[in-house]
């Protein structure tokens, strides 16, 4: 997962947020300030994303371009080399919807579709964290249960889908608070 609150980088692309300003910038530039009112940064192939206080999810693709609004209402997000995924506000705190769009070459989706969508999927419910990386994808449900997509060929969704790919959310382990990847 290359998203942080604070702090995100993947390969030559960085961001950080300071006092909820965001900077972003490339290994041959300084930092520039993107936005603020920010309170997640995010960074994914070719893009810098933030998430503002107010919910709604924004992404460059040049740090001298304007941003573009991605998504609203949203709680929490993940960013990485195949594209995004967001969990939504639902309503209620402790629910959430799992949005995603960007590559599935390897299931990263979960829903046993292995080709890209230009829009939105709603893929997984009851998801309280998101994360991903690479190739792969897990998130925390409520009830404690680490699900995981994707590619597994080193094995980072453990014995669910070992090999080349998982191409539907399947269980990880269980009795989980947090996550992380990478």
């Amino acid at each position: 997962d290359a998203s942080g609150p604070a702090l995100a980088s993947y390969y030559e692309q960085h961001m950080a947020l300071v006092d909820g300003v965001a900077y972003g910038w490339t290994a041959q530039g300084d930092p520039r300030e993107l936005r603020a009112g920010v309170r997640q940064v995010g960074v994914g192939k070719d893009s810098w994303y933030v998430l503002l206080d107010d919910g709604t999810l924004q992404r460059w693709t040049t740090l001298d371009g304007a941003p573009t609004t991605l998504m609203r209402g949203v709680r929490s997000f993940a960013a990485g080399q195949s594209g995004w995924f967001g969990i939504d506000t639902a309503g209620v705190l402790w629910y959430g919807t799992l949005w995603v769009k960007g590559l599935a070459h390897r299931g990263q989706y979960g829903d046993g579709k292995l080709a890209a969508t230009t829009t939105f999927v709603a893929t997984a419910r009851d998801a309280v964290a998101v994360k991903a990386h690479t190739g792969h994808a897990i998130h925390l449900r409520r009830d404690g249960v680490v699900m995981g997509t994707g590619g597994n060929r080193y094995g980072p969704l453990g014995t669910h889908g070992l090999g080349d790919k998982a191409d539907a959310w399947g269980p990880v382990f269980d009795q989980a608070v947090a996550i992380a990847t990478g």
